[in-house]
């Protein structure tokens, strides 16, 4: 357990330090394995829909619009696999290049069209019933 924790952050911190050196991303500050990358000057949604083509699954959140990751345990390899896509994805929607926007599923529930399934059934089935 101890061990996958310490990969867990080492990846995590990995991918901060990345994206803090990639124009246009910010990385939040976080101690744990969530983290979120929000962008300056220019379309998170679209970093997510460019890194969507290229096999990466990224969710979002809403307000403030970010990318948001559940960091867990990869390969060097896919790990640097994702860096540069990331890197790539994003330099391609500052210069336009890619316009694809990708959703931002969390923060906002209330918005079915965007909440991830799996979470608008257990909104479902842990609402209250009324007679």
């Amino acid at each position: 357990y101890l061990e996958n924790a310490r990969q867990i952050l080492v990846t995590r911190d990995r991918i901060l330090s990345a994206a803090n050196d990639i124009e246009g991303l910010t990385p939040w500050p976080c101690h744990g394995p969530l983290v979120q990358i929000s962008g300056e000057g220019l379309e998170v949604k679209s970093v997510i829909g460019g890194m969507t083509v290229r096999g990466w699954n990224l969710l979002g959140v809403q307000q403030p619009e970010a990318i948001h990751l559940t960091i867990d345990i990869m390969t060097e390899e896919a790990l640097g696999r994702f860096l540069g896509d990331l890197e790539e994805v994003t330099a391609q929607v500052r210069t336009g290049e890619i316009d694809a926007e990708g959703l931002l599923s969390y923060g906002g529930v209330a918005a079915e069209e965007t909440a991830p399934k799996w979470l608008l059934s257990a909104i479902e089935i842990m609402a209250p019933k009324h007679p």
